[in-house]
C-alpha cells in the first residue's frame, strides 16, 4: 500500500466526506494507506503542503485570505466545492415539520465564522442579520 497523508484545517461537519473516505475503506480498497491529522497553529494545511508532510488537505478557501490581504499570492489552489451553499446548518432542539423562516425572528443564533468573511447570500444572510 502506497501511504497517503491527509490533513483537515479542523474538525467539522463539512468534513465528514473525507474522513468517511478514510474509514470507510475506500482509500485502502484503491491501494492507499491513509494518515489522518488535524492542522495546529505551529503546523498548518499550507505549511504542510509546502514541507511534503502531506500529500493533500481538506480547508476552507478562507485559508489563503490572510496571505491574500498581506499583497501575497497563495501557491495553494482550493480545486473542490464541498458544499454549494454558505456551509450554515440550523439545528433545532426538537423536530418541527411546520418550520418557516420567520419563526427565527428576535431568536439568538449561535454562529460559527472561523475564516470567513461577514458575508453570505440568501436566507442565511438574513439569519446572520439578527444576532
Amino acid at each position: 500500500m502506497t501511504q497517503i497523508n491527509i490533513m483537515a484545517l479542523r474538525h467539522s461537519v463539512f468534513y465528514t466526506p473525507l474522513l468517511m473516505s478514510i474509514a470507510g475503506g475506500f482509500l485502502r480498497d484503491e491501494g492507499l494507506e491513509p494518515e489522518y491529522r488535524q492542522a495546529t497553529p505551529e503546523h498548518t494545511v499550507p505549511d504542510s503542503i509546502h514541507d511534503g508532510s502531506c500529500h493533500v488537505a481538506q480547508s476552507a478557501v478562507a485559508t489563503s485570505f490572510s496571505e491574500l490581504e498581506n499583497g501575497k499570492r497563495p501557491d495553494i489552489v482550493h480545486f473542490a466545492q464541498i458544499n454549494a451553499r454558505d456551509g450554515f446548518f440550523i439545528a433545532a432542539r426538537e423536530p418541527d415539520p411546520a418550520f418557516n423562516w420567520n419563526k427565527l425572528t428576535g431568536s439568538k443564533v449561535l454562529v460559527d465564522h472561523f475564516f470567513q468573511p461577514l458575508a453570505c447570500t440568501g436566507k442565511a444572510s438574513t439569519l446572520m442579520a439578527w444576532m
